[in-house]
């Protein structure tokens, strides 16, 4: 994570939980703006108990001072697999914006190439790779199911693995009959 990937985190994790206790007439369209910032932070907020959400909030402000990454706490280590996946979540949902919701237009290949652009562009790392490697791992369809399973290939997790460490929990989302193998099996490593 960068500078600005925890100083990110911080600002969702204190507007999050400070959601919890505002009105109702102002939190409707905070959470609007929460969900365009950070996709899944939603769904995150959602399944999270809110003193973990808190807990991250620390994980996140400990990060900013220049906590190691890796290792630590169960928050820490949800807020950078966190912070990744919300990357990944937007890379798809403004490919489907700039394709206008035409969904024949939004390929593998689109989503790389959009990639390798932004890199060319801004400089960083690439968040995707190869359109075959990516269609090998996760199947053909951009879909938000399609970031969950990079980010556990990348991360060297099953699907449930990754859930467990995101959500604190298996839930019905964890296993479907069009996942790939490899993401049920938990000998599988990145």
């Amino acid at each position: 994570m960068f500078a600005s990937d925890t100083e990110d985190a911080v600002e969702k994790y204190t507007l999050v939980v400070a959601l919890e206790s505002s009105p109702a007439e102002t939190r409707r369209p905070a959470l609007r703006r929460v969900a365009e910032r950070w996709p899944g932070a939603l769904r995150e907020a959602e399944l999270v108990a809110p003193d973990e959400m808190v807990a991250r909030g620390v994980a996140a402000q400990g990060l900013a001072a220049g906590a190691a990454r890796r290792g630590g706490s169960q928050a820490r280590e949800a807020v950078v697999l966190w912070q990744a996946l919300h990357r990944l979540l937007h890379d798809q949902r403004a490919l489907r914006l700039e394709r206008e919701g035409a969904y024949e237009d939004v390929t593998v290949e689109r989503l790389v190439a959009r990639d390798t652009a932004r890199v060319l562009r801004e400089g960083g790392a690439s968040r995707w790779p190869k359109a075959g490697h990516l269609r090998a791992l996760t199947g053909e369809k951009v879909r938000p199911r399609q970031a969950y399973l990079w980010l556990a290939a990348q991360a060297g997790l099953t699907l449930a693995g990754l859930h467990a460490k995101l959500f604190l929990r298996a839930g019905r989302w964890d296993l479907r009959a069009d996942d790939p193998p490899w993401s049920r099996d938990p000998s599988f490593s990145g």
